[in-house]
């Protein structure tokens, strides 16, 4: 939860939920994509 609050939520005012959803749901991709990930044995 960290990792979004200070990658995502934090870093500007959304002018409306909508515009929230979709950067939450590019970040998730992302984070999904490129991030390592300790339970994958950081693969």
């Amino acid at each position: 939860m960290r990792a979004i609050k200070e990658e995502c939520l934090w870093l500007r005012e959304w002018k409306n939920a909508e515009e929230l959803k979709s950067a939450f749901e590019a970040w998730v991709e992302d984070y999904n994509k490129n991030y390592l990930h300790s339970t994958l044995g950081y693969k």
